[in-house]
């Protein structure tokens, strides 16, 4: 098994005072598809392996993480860079 976790450095703590939930939503919305992989791709693959994946928001930081075989490592690192590049969010 190997374990993928990416951090941002964005957490509730930049939201303005009585507009919150912006990184929470956003925190979802990176968890949508983009051109080059499905809606639901990510869950798929992990559970295709017999994986799991999550995300969470904190004060500080935003993170995303998959634990899976280790023989889809390569997969779980391309489903987290097009995360970073192009999400679609919806």
């Amino acid at each position: 098994m190997v374990t993928v976790g990416v951090y941002y450095k964005i957490g509730f703590r930049l939201e303005p005072r009585g507009r919150s939930g912006f990184a929470h939503l956003f925190e979802h919305m990176m968890f949508q598809g983009s051109a080059k992989r499905a809606e639901d791709a990510a869950h798929q693959a992990c559970q295709f392996q017999c994986g799991v994946l999550n995300g969470s928001t904190s004060y500080d930081v935003t993170n995303y993480y998959e634990a899976v075989p280790s023989n889809a490592l390569e997969r779980v690192l391309w489903l987290e860079a097009d995360r970073m590049r192009a999400f679609e969010g919806g």
